[in-house]
């Protein structure tokens, strides 16, 4: 008896997120399957009949929350994540109305500034296989490496030298303090 690989299914607008969701997911053995968000998206899961369904729901093609509903109605094992752009902040209540509606996650899309490794565990145990998470196999998909302990120390600068501090602390000590440069301000304007 052969398992067959889980399937996801990624409707991103950016190009850039569909490759980071295809690469990440790829790297812990998901089938990624992309498709453009401007066509019928219920027609895609039942074409496809994904696992997990990564949706973007900032792309003003379709009602987000309607979308939870339906697929709640009519797929409702399916986990379904929304995401925005990483630069974007999502309101609580905004995400919780969506995990109301039927999301099961709402997350930032992938970039070099959100934790990759986070949300991929996390896309991992909403499927139910969190335990199979490989965090190497995803920092290699991305080309991203972590030095080890003993690489850090062998590329770590060199100690400031004890003739160097007295330059550096008279640099700190010639700066005005903090008292001297405030002054008392009414509606806007100095005060004497």
């Amino acid at each position: 008896m052969t398992l067959s690989s889980p399937v996801a299914l990624v409707i991103q607008p950016s190009p850039v997120q569909a490759q980071l969701w295809a690469q990440a997911l790829g790297s812990q053995g998901i089938q990624v399957i992309q498709e453009s968000p401007r066509s019928e998206l219920m027609e895609y899961i039942s074409r496809h009949q994904p696992d997990v369904l990564i949706v973007d729901m900032t792309t003003g093609l379709f009602n987000p929350y309607g979308f939870c509903r339906d697929c709640r109605g009519e797929y409702p094992g399916l986990p379904l994540i929304l995401t925005h752009p990483p630069e974007q902040t999502i309101e609580a209540a905004a995400r919780r109305w969506a995990i109301y509606q039927g999301a099961a996650e709402v997350m930032p899309g992938l970039s070099r500034n959100v934790t990759i490794l986070d949300s991929v565990y996390q896309v991992l145990s909403l499927m139910g296989i969190g335990d199979r998470f490989n965090d190497q196999a995803l920092l290699q998909s991305l080309k991203i490496t972590v030095p080890s302990p003993v690489e850090e120390l062998r590329q770590a600068p060199p100690s400031v030298e004890p003739e160097e501090l007295p330059e550096v602390l008279e640099v700190a000590n010639s700066r005005p303090s903090t008292a001297a440069r405030t002054q008392r301000m009414f509606r806007g304007r100095p005060v004497a």
